[in-house]
């Protein structure tokens, strides 16, 4: 691509997110294969890297937006059965209404990818906060 900025993503994209099904605003931003190793020769975090970029896409984004950040290296998905989806959607809107012995967090109720995993694991500590202390 001749933008110089554009040539280092192979796609980006935000959403406004939906309050009701528990599902913050994000911005995705995908680093090309391309140019991986320069990020991995930078001794930066990948956040840290991409955020110029990220930056140039979004100009009103600024890092007090921003509450949680997930990495992901893998391209590949984990298969989801039609209506899993929206089960575990109603499973995590019953588990905010009030406190209980036993909450779900993890890679069951967020995908296999490690870094949604434990962004549902940090947001469920907070709620198990909001509820309990």
């Amino acid at each position: 691509h001749p933008d110089p900025v554009k040539a280092k993503t192979t796609y980006w994209f935000a959403t406004p997110g939906d309050p009701d099904l528990n599902h913050p605003p994000h911005v995705r931003y995908c680093l090309s294969r391309r140019h991986t190793p320069e990020w991995q020769k930078s001794d930066l975090a990948l956040e840290e890297f991409c955020w110029p970029a990220i930056k140039a896409f979004y100009p009103q984004l600024e890092k007090s937006h921003v509450v949680d950040i997930v990495d992901y290296t893998c391209d590949d998905l984990i298969y989801i059965p039609v209506g899993y989806v929206n089960q575990i959607a109603e499973v995590l809107r019953e588990q905010r209404k009030e406190r209980r012995g036993l909450y779900f967090a993890g890679e069951y109720v967020a995908g296999a990818h490690t870094g949604a995993a434990c962004a549902s694991g940090r947001s469920i500590a907070k709620l198990i906060k909001e509820h309990w202390i």
